[in-house]
């Protein structure tokens, strides 16, 4: 038996419930396999979302089913509508009968508001699908125990678990979940060589690289639809293991379009980073080089001024053999060195290394086939970082051929990405 559903001479009490509560000795009904409260199914022939396939009546009923459908039972099946989403949620049966609510948002304002009830640990939301923002489900108000999990209203089939702060969903949905794992695995990974190593290592660092190359891909490759958007607002200022904030910022921003950049929350965003970036950047761009005294490998005193002047580019970069960070950071120089030193770019790192066996050990353990100079006098290198404004590693400056500072990027992998642009050599 297959029919549309006649609600032409449904009463009008049921027509406008929205909220009847269920109950044992009420018709039952099933949607879709699934036993669900009789106000939903009212909802719902209202709005022609249901085909009757099933069921039975009174003593039909109670012969053919048993006496729990003493009062009936129907069988339904939903009629599909493509943009539409559905989300079949589980949560612990002390929120019984409690509301639980559904809000879709535009930026930070509420745009609206659905109501469930929780009916033997499962709740039930459908509508438009909605990919502006995620929204949020939740249940509880404090100080009452509270419960919330962000949700994306694509099309589809989506499954929320409260309890585990699970959600098996469509493409976005399961785009998100994947970048979370990916991200937690990394960490784990991280963590793990940290504490059985008991100290940075070459290795453990990689992780970090990895890290931060695999968030600033995934953003640049996602940053148009709201998974990107919502993990660059979420992380934008401390999501980024060893990348400066500001970099990684600009690389997202360049990847967006036109539309998106003028967004108010993109130009807001933006705003908070270039006063952030103010405040604890100083711009050294077109001031000229200062000059130090350093020592080789060879035991021979340097200065840096042997090196300026030499090459169309000289990048100079301030690291330290205890500094993990700059351990990292060594294969994007590696990569760029490679890449540009042929068009007439130069490489000399500067070690702050306080011994000088800890700086040849390191050298050797990595693979960076350019001019290494130490400074062992700490006056020295508080003058450095002084005139030059730093005081944590890494840290690069990159000179002209005249010695001039045409740029002051915190981190090799960011500067490989832009080194084309950011200084216009071919």
């Amino acid at each position: 038996m297959t029919a549309q559903i006649d609600v032409s001479n449904l009463p009008d009490s049921l027509i406008q419930a929205d909220s009847i509560p269920f109950e044992p000795t009420r018709k039952i009904v099933y949607i879709d396999g699934k036993e669900v409260p009789e106000y939903l199914f009212f909802k719902k022939i209202i709005r022609g979302e249901l085909i009757l396939v099933g069921g039975a009546l009174g003593k039909d009923a109670i012969k053919r089913y048993g006496e729990k459908y003493r009062y009936d039972v129907l069988f339904c099946e939903s009629v599909e509508k493509e943009d539409y989403f559905r989300i079949n949620g589980v949560i612990d049966n002390q929120f019984d009968n409690k509301d639980i609510m559904l809000f879709s948002f535009r930026e930070d304002t509420i745009f609206k508001v659905d109501t469930a009830t929780v009916i033997n640990g499962r709740f039930y939301f459908e509508g438009q699908e909605d990919l502006h923002d995620f929204a949020i489900i939740s249940i509880g108000n404090y100080p009452e125990k509270v419960k919330a999990i962000d949700v994306i209203l694509e099309r589809g089939h989506t499954k929320v678990d409260m309890d585990n702060d699970s959600i098996e969903g469509g493409q976005f949905q399961n785009l998100y979940q994947n970048y979370q794992d990916s991200v937690a695995n990394r960490l784990a990974d991280m963590k793990f060589k940290v504490l059985t190593e008991s100290s940075w290592t070459i290795e453990t660092p990689e992780v970090a690289q990895q890290l931060d190359s695999f968030k600033l891909d995934f953003l640049r490759n996602n940053v148009s639809n709201l998974v990107g958007q919502k993990i660059l607002r979420d992380e934008a200022f401390n999501g980024f293991y060893r990348t400066s904030c500001f970099d990684a910022f600009n690389i997202v921003y360049d990847a967006m379009d036109d539309s998106l950049k003028d967004a108010s929350w993109v130009q807001a965003l933006k705003t908070q980073m270039e006063e952030y970036e103010r405040r604890f950047r100083v711009n050294l761009t077109g001031k000229p080089y200062q000059d130090f005294e350093c020592w080789d490998l060879l035991g021979e005193k340097k200065k840096l001024s042997d090196y300026v002047g030499k090459s169309a580019c000289l990048i100079v970069d301030f690291w330290a053999s205890w500094c993990g960070p700059c351990i990292a950071d060594i294969p994007s120089l590696k990569e760029l060195y490679d890449k540009y030193h042929d068009k007439g770019v130069e490489v000399v790192s500067v070690s702050l290394d306080a011994q000088r066996p800890a700086w040849e050990r390191a050298l050797k353990k990595i693979d960076a086939p350019w001019t290494h100079l130490l400074i062992l006098d700490a006056n020295t290198e508080q003058a450095i970082k002084q005139y030059y404004s730093f005081q944590g590693i890494p840290f690069m400056i990159v000179l002209d051929k005249s010695g001039t500072i045409i740029g002051t990027p915190e981190r090799a992998s960011i500067l490989l990405q832009n080194f084309d642009t950011y200084l216009d050599i071919k």
